[in-house]
C-alpha cells in the first residue's frame, strides 16, 4: 500500500496537469496539453536544469499568418492569477505545431489556462 502512495504522489508532482480541453484565442486552438517538470540542459553551457514546462498541440485555424509570443495565463482554483509564460511563434494559416510548448511556466496545479497572444516585440507580462 505504501508502494502505491509513493508511486502516486511522485506522478502527480511531476505532471500537473493532462489532456487539458481546448482553449482558443485568435483562431488559434490549444489541445492535448500537460504541465510537466522537465529536466533540460542548456545548449551554450551545458548545464543541467529543471523547469515545469507546458506543451501540446498549437493549430492556427485562421486565415491568417500568426507571428509573436504565443502567452499562456495560469489560474488556480479561485480563478487567482499564478502567473505567466509564453514562447515565440510564426504559423501560418490552417496549419498546426504537434510539439509546441513553452518552459518556465507557472502550472503546477493550475485549475485553468488561456493563451493570447502578443507582436513580436512584446513580452507576455
Amino acid at each position: 500500500m505504501k508502494t502505491i502512495l509513493i508511486a502516486l504522489a511522485l506522478l502527480s508532482s511531476f505532471s500537473a496537469y493532462a489532456d487539458g480541453p481546448e482553449v482558443r484565442a485568435d483562431g488559434l486552438v490549444f489541445k492535448n496539453y500537460s504541465c510537466e517538470y522537465n529536466q533540460i540542459q542548456d545548449h551554450a553551457t551545458h548545464e543541467i536544469m529543471y523547469s515545469w514546462l507546458v506543451k501540446g498541440h498549437l493549430v492556427n485555424r485562421g486565415d491568417s499568418k500568426v507571428t509573436g509570443a504565443v502567452c499562456f495565463d495560469f489560474y488556480d482554483q479561485e480563478g487567482d492569477h499564478m502567473g505567466n509564460c509564453g514562447r515565440y511563434v510564426s504559423l501560418n494559416p490552417k496549419r498546426g505545431n504537434a510539439e509546441f510548448g513553452a518552459r518556465d511556466c507557472p502550472c503546477k496545479n493550475f485549475a485553468t489556462v488561456t493563451i493570447r497572444v502578443v507582436g513580436k516585440t512584446e513580452r507576455c507580462d
